[in-house]
């Protein structure tokens, strides 16, 4: 009773303070419950975890264009706080009173620990992580606390000069008992980034919305099922005009979901404002290799790795593309020749193709278990043999019409559905074309 006592009276202060704002609010809300039925998505109740500084507040933006209303900041939804173990943590009780019918998210700063994870799990929660270059992150954080007289590291560093003020706001504790800044976001990427790329959670990355927004954008709907939404018109909505943007000092004084804490950064920031002692400092106390919590690394070394399938007649130039592709991804690569000397399998009967696309398949897996992108070309002529691989990606080797084996080209089946046809026979071109397809995000 007390708890919607509290969410009425928050509602009346928003009207007072700001009404226009806030009856705005009301009415988006209360237009998104009533047209929810109009979307096709499923994913009816998402939970962002955002690193502090990585971009949270953009896909609120995306979010609300979105049918989502929010659940610790809606008229129409009653958050139930408390009962969190600690700061940032979540509760079952939080999300009590989530119904199936509409679209709900929630954002906080949540650490990983495998309850909270749980508990996203038990209320079928469509999980978003957030993510930035821990130095770049860290940097923003120290301006966002320069800029904000309320925090509480703020009084401690106000008067310090730059580096002995940031290094000052990675290693001052809250108290004796819990980490420092830098403990604990470098564990806070590392721990979310691992089981993001298991589980196949959405990782958005501050630094590619820098690079391209709409594919960042274009993630979202994917990842959500949209496609009710045109990417070019959530771009044009949350691209507000400079002279529109507040002073960060001043939008942490705004109300409601007028607070916007969004810094502008640049990708690689931190190279401007990381001098030797600071240098010194971050790597004496960093509690990692940075690797694990830098973005360059992240997204370029330590891709999920992939299976792909090169397939097609024989004579197609299907060895020829998989030998110029391997060493551009850092491949281990499958020849079915080879595969076939080394098993003594010459066995080309529907069965034994069978057989060989199980075999092929069995080594691939085993090469992904260490973190190894494979490369495989075999004919694979049937949908059932290609099944039975599995591929990531399928190449179809369209380049010619007949193959030199009689028995083959009865067999061979056109795949309906690949990732790529080729059509030429140049595989220095077409190998660079797979890797910028596939392999740069």
């Amino acid at each position: 009773m007390i708890r919607y006592i509290f969410h009425y009276f928050k509602w009346v202060k928003s009207l007072i303070i700001r009404p226009i704002q806030t009856i705005r609010w009301l009415k988006s809300d209360f237009k998104k419950d009533n047209t929810s039925k109009n979307f096709t998505s499923s994913h009816k109740k998402v939970w962002c975890a955002g690193l502090p500084k990585s971009g949270t507040t953009l896909i609120e933006k995306i979010l609300d264009i979105l049918p989502y209303v929010r659940l610790n900041n809606s008229f129409y939804r009653v958050y139930q706080t408390g009962k969190q173990e600690r700061d940032h943590g979540i509760s079952n009780y939080n999300f009590k009173n989530l119904t199936n019918d509409k679209f709900t998210f929630l954002k906080t700063h949540t650490q990983y620990e495998k309850k909270y994870e749980n508990i996203a799990k038990n209320h079928n929660l469509k999980i978003i992580i957030s993510m930035r270059d821990l130095r770049d992150m860290l940097i923003s954080r120290y301006f966002h606390i320069m800029n904000d007289n309320s925090h509480w590291l703020h009084h401690h560093i106000k008067d310090l000069n730059f580096t002995d003020g940031f290094i000052s706001s990675m290693k001052i504790q809250w108290n004796k008992n819990s980490p420092n800044a830098l403990d604990y976001y470098y564990h806070w990427i590392n721990d979310w980034y691992d089981v993001a790329r298991k589980n196949e959670y959405l990782i958005l990355w501050f630094e590619d919305f820098k690079k391209d927004r709409k594919k960042y954008i274009g993630n979202i709907l994917e990842y959500l099922n949209f496609k009710e939404f045109s990417i070019d018109g959530i771009e044009e909505k949350i691209s507000n005009p400079e002279k529109n943007k507040k002073k960060l000092s001043e939008s942490l004084k705004s109300y409601g979901r007028s607070k916007d804490t969004f810094r502008k950064g640049e990708v690689g920031e931190w190279k401007k404002y990381f001098n030797n002692s600071i240098n010194e400092y971050f790597e004496k106390n960093i509690p990692g290799p940075i690797d694990n919590v830098s973005y360059e690394y992240l997204k370029k070394k330590k891709m999920k790795p992939k299976k792909i399938l090169i397939m097609g007649l024989p004579g197609a130039g299907k060895t020829t593309l998989a030998s110029k592709l391997a060493p551009l991804i850092n491949a281990k690569w499958l020849n079915a020749d080879e595969v076939r000397k080394k098993a003594n399998d010459w066995d080309f009967s529907n069965e034994g193709r069978k057989r060989q696309s199980n075999r092929m398949n069995n080594f691939a897996l085993e090469y992904l278990k260490k973190g190894h992108h494979v490369v495989a070309d075999f004919v694979c002529p049937t949908p059932e043999a290609r099944s039975l691989f599995k591929p990531d990606h399928l190449i179809w080797m369209n380049t010619i019409e007949k193959g030199r084996f009689e028995d083959t080209n009865n067999l061979f089946v056109k795949p309906k559905k690949f990732d790529m046809e080729i059509k030429t026979k140049n595989s220095d071109f077409w190998a660079k074309e797979i890797v910028k397809k596939f392999f740069v995000e």
